[in-house]
């Protein structure tokens, strides 16, 4: 690229979160205003809010802004309108909840411009809405840091909550499966896992950079404990799985066997000792690691080493 800022398109997808959208543009009007070179794409993914106000609204005010509307549901349908309207060489994804921190746009800058990534992502942060309950761990709602610092990684996967890739890439391999991820308000994962094995496979270079970060909402809903299951049950169903240890029925019974005999014994243990392991901690432990097995067990998304 020979030091040249290369075209960045910042791609939100979003669905009926008009409030948190504003969030979200507002963190980023600021620092894409030096930058010609950036413009901002919003798919609204069939919103039944004021999300087009508030894209019209930020349009007036003089952000570089194109708003395209995407009928079919899905987060996955979303991503692939996404990179097809893109003008840039570079898509950047954040999330619609998500708040880009102060740096992020120059960091994004210095990354696309110094490096030939393939595709890239960062770090996201929790913000809660509502105080943090006692029994939620304090780590919770924040990406574990793959690296300490700015490099290719061959395991792992990058949040597209904060994954950038360059468009040409995306076309390559077809885009983003449409039957995983989030459809309206039901819930799922996975689209950017899969987009990201698909690169591994075809030779392509997924990089991690710990300096490029976004606040992420932890919402209300998330701090009860039947999200918590649920939660544990559709990340365990839709993650990429090199090799599955509960792919069989019989598996499946002797673990529910060792959780019920051998585990749940050892948490409640933990419970009666420890002051801060609270009855919540408990819940989720055990009901959790059921919820992990049959996800596993309904996992669709494995492959072998």
């Amino acid at each position: 690229m020979n030091n040249k800022t290369p075209t960045i398109t910042i791609a939100i997808c979003t669905y009926n979160r008009a409030h948190y959208l504003t969030l979200c543009l507002e963190s980023l009007r600021d620092g894409i205003k030096k930058y010609p070179e950036i413009d901002v794409l919003v798919v609204d993914n069939n919103s039944c809010d004021t999300t087009s106000q508030v894209c019209s609204q930020f349009k007036e005010q003089g952000m570089p802004l194109r708003y395209v509307l995407e009928k079919k549901q899905g987060i996955a349908h979303g991503r692939n309108t996404a990179y097809m309207e893109a003008t840039g060489y570079y898509v950047a994804y954040i999330d619609d909840d998500a708040k880009a921190l102060v740096d992020y746009v120059d960091r994004l800058v210095a990354t696309a411009t110094k490096c030939d990534y393939d595709c890239f992502g960062g770090m996201y942060y929790a913000y809660f809405e509502t105080k943090r309950p006692k029994w939620l761990p304090d780590g919770f709602g924040t990406k574990k840091n793959i690296s300490e610092k700015r490099e290719v990684i061959a395991t792992g996967f990058l949040s597209a909550g904060n994954f950038i890739c360059k468009r040409e890439v995306l076309e390559k391999i077809g885009g983003f499966d449409t039957a995983l991820g989030m459809f309206g308000t039901k819930v799922g994962y996975g689209e950017e896992d899969d987009v990201q094995h698909k690169m591994r496979v075809e030779g392509y270079q997924v990089a991690w950079d710990p300096k490029l970060g976004v606040d992420h909402v932890v919402a209300k809903r998330k701090l009860k404990l039947g999200w918590q299951i649920d939660y544990i049950y559709k990340q365990n169903r839709d993650i990429i799985l090199n090799h599955n240890p509960y792919n069989s029925f019989a598996k499946v019974v002797r673990e529910f066997i060792k959780i019920a005999f051998k585990y749940t014994p050892r948490y409640v243990l933990k419970f009666l000792r420890e002051k801060e392991y609270y009855w919540q901690n408990l819940y989720i432990a055990v009901v959790g690691s059921y919820a992990r097995v049959l996800g596993a067990y309904n996992n669709k998304n494995s492959f072998s080493e």
